[in-house]
């Protein structure tokens, strides 16, 4: 039978280091569309539209990563509440 070790402050640390990316990342996402909505002024071409996709979809998958979080928190918890 398989088995699996897990440390329960290693996964916390995991969780808050998510957490940490999470918020940088939405920073920098919040930027970079206001840069791209600046440049945009005086571009109109297809490679600003192709760059917008890019903005778009990176800005989309944050709250993927924030999900992940979630189901980290969610283990955390069995997991403390299988080793008490």
């Amino acid at each position: 039978m398989a088995s699996a070790q897990v440390k329960i402050q290693d996964l916390k640390n995991g969780i808050n280091a998510c957490g940490v990316c999470t918020h940088e990342l939405q920073l920098t996402a919040q930027q970079l569309q206001r840069d791209y909505m600046s440049a945009g002024s005086g571009w109109k071409d297809e490679q600003y539209k192709n760059l917008g996709q890019i903005v778009e979809d990176s800005c989309t998958a944050i709250p993927q990563l924030e999900n992940c979080q979630k189901w980290l928190q969610e283990l955390a918890a069995l997991v403390e509440k299988y080793e008490t």
